[in-house]
């Protein structure tokens, strides 16, 4: 996409302009960056995520928006807590 947007045709189908060599550059290291990143964040245990809460006090905001986030986060523990728990 970075070199095909740089030619008419590219740019046309894809709604894109020409980029400065360092704009090019910088595409193609963030790009790069997320294939060592990747299995890098692959090797963190799933037990270290469950800390994540998604509770939601029900007194501050709307009340039928927080029961359904809430009632989606039950749906999501349990999920998470299966696949956890699951022998390997």
């Amino acid at each position: 996409m970075v070199r095909f947007g740089n030619s008419e045709l590219g740019s046309a189908l894809l709604g894109t302009a020409p980029l400065t060599t360092n704009q090019v550059i910088t595409c193609w290291v963030l790009g790069f960056s997320t294939l060592i990143i990747n299995p890098l964040v692959k090797q963190v245990p799933m037990p270290f995520f469950y800390y994540v809460g998604l509770k939601m006090d029900l007194e501050n905001e709307d009340a039928e928006t927080l029961k359904g986030v809430n009632n989606a986060y039950e749906i999501y523990s349990r999920k998470f807590s299966s696949i956890v728990d699951a022998p390997i």
